[in-house]
């Protein structure tokens, strides 16, 4: 909730002070609507690929902390389990730099249609990439401190 709290104050900075408050997952979903293209597939070939870069970036804080990756919690039935209950958790970022990516009206043209789906062109992963690396050293501190948070609530358990 506190980074889609985080991420709607940055994506609507006019009305930061409305995002004080909590909010629920279909109003975060509501307000992510403005931002959809019309071809929902647009969507989601984007933010799948964001969602790859972030994935690998988890893999790498979990298992350099020495947690085993596949231990979920909410995933716990599912290989990488633990990889995806971090990037459920980095979703609201994830969909801030799939926002950033359609606010920018020309990168729509770094989409082609490849028969029946779209596909990011050369100069779509570039920039998706580039922004990504941008804000890498941000994400890398997001990861880090739900490991520490995870940490701290084991050692609660504990007591």
């Amino acid at each position: 909730m506190n980074l889609q709290l985080a991420s709607l104050k940055r994506i609507f900075p006019q009305n930061r002070h409305k995002f004080d408050r909590e909010i629920g997952e279909g109003d975060y979903q509501e307000l992510l609507s403005f931002f959809l293209p019309k071809e929902r597939a647009k969507w989601q070939v984007v933010k799948s690929f964001i969602e790859s870069l972030f994935r690998s970036l988890i893999i790498e804080k979990l298992s350099h902390s020495g947690l085993n990756i596949n231990l979920g919690i909410i995933h716990r039935h599912d290989n990488f389990g633990l990889m995806l209950d971090f990037a459920f958790i980095l979703e609201p970022v994830i969909d801030e730099q799939t926002i950033q990516f359609f606010r920018i009206p020309k990168n729509n043209r770094h989409l082609e249609k490849k028969e029946s789906t779209w596909a990011l062109k050369k100069e779509g992963l570039g920039q998706v990439i580039h922004r990504f690396e941008n804000k890498k050293g941000q994400a890398e501190e997001i990861i880090e401190e739900a490991i520490d948070e995870f940490f701290h609530l084991m050692r609660e358990l504990r007591l």
